[in-house]
């Protein structure tokens, strides 16, 4: 987290494909920055299969499809958590049109409003490779933070997705792997793996 400013820092987190963890990773990211007493926005940017509210055990009948769309505004949509430093904007009801809702005009002056407000913002983004959600926001980012599973993670999937953050000019900030094999076991655990995003000739 060095490589981001101290203050007002957007970061994206990604990964390949469904299923491989990001919104665990963003939502323990955002934990850990709130203990630290940071103040941390977590927003569900991914409007076509949210699940960020189901891990803070939150509604999501209103939030980020509402506030892009002009039905509701930012402050009905934050919605407060256990830590006392960290909201959570849900994705909000599913949009027809969520890659256009997030390139729009709203969805620059919303992050712009909260780089004033937040230490951090951290959105849980759609895979890379499943749509092209993800890659509208890098150019209103700071930085990317790439998710990999161990035990099913492709190498060519890095490889591709990297590739397309790459080519929109996405700053990777690392890469976490998730499901590495417990120090001592046999068997796999929900553990973190956090280093450089894969080259394309490494191993995942």
């Amino acid at each position: 987290m060095a490589a981001m400013d101290t203050k007002g820092g957007i970061l994206l987190v990604v990964s390949a494909l469904p299923g491989e963890g990001k919104t665990m990773v963003a939502s323990n990211l955002s934990v850990m920055l709130a203990n630290a007493d940071k103040r941390v926005v977590l927003i569900s940017a991914d409007m076509r299969r949210p699940r960020l509210h189901q891990l803070f055990g939150l509604p999501n009948r209103q939030g980020l499809s509402d506030i892009l769309r002009g039905d509701r505004t930012l402050e009905e949509c934050l919605l407060p958590t256990d830590f006392p430093n960290l909201v959570v904007c849900p994705a909000g009801p599913v949009p027809a049109d969520p890659a256009e809702l997030l390139q729009s005009e709203r969805m620059s002056r919303l992050l712009g409003v909260l780089r004033e407000a937040a230490d951090f913002i951290v959105l849980d983004c759609p895979p890379v490779l499943a749509v092209t959600d993800a890659l509208v926001l890098v150019p209103l980012a700071d930085a990317a933070i790439f998710v990999a599973d161990s035990t099913a993670t492709k190498r060519d999937a890095v490889a591709e997705a990297r590739n397309h953050l790459q080519q929109v000019g996405a700053n990777l900030l690392g890469g976490v792997l998730n499901n590495m094999p417990a120090p001592g076991r046999t068997g796999y655990g929900y553990g973190y793996g956090y280093g450089p995003v894969a080259d394309t000739d490494a191993e995942v």
